[in-house]
């Protein structure tokens, strides 16, 4: 299947490093096929294969960030 939006909660949790290439190669291919992902997660350090356009953080419960990625995305 190739999904239009993929939406993603803590896909990284419980994977080791094979398993997050898989998810990032997944976000990656859904995007280069047009497509969008929504990937919530509390640790943006394991998501280094991935380029994002928007990134939206909370503190609090309140976004305290949703600024643009800088240009070139952000890893």
């Amino acid at each position: 299947r190739r999904p239009r939006l993929l939406l993603l909660d803590e896909p990284y949790n419980t994977f080791d490093a094979t398993g997050v290439a898989v998810v990032d190669q997944l976000i990656r291919d859904t995007a280069t096929a047009g497509g969008a992902a929504l990937v919530v997660t509390h640790d943006l350090g394991r998501t280094g294969g991935v380029r994002y356009d928007r990134v939206i953080a909370l503190d609090a419960g309140r976004v305290s960030d949703g600024r643009a990625a800088p240009p070139g995305g952000m890893s």
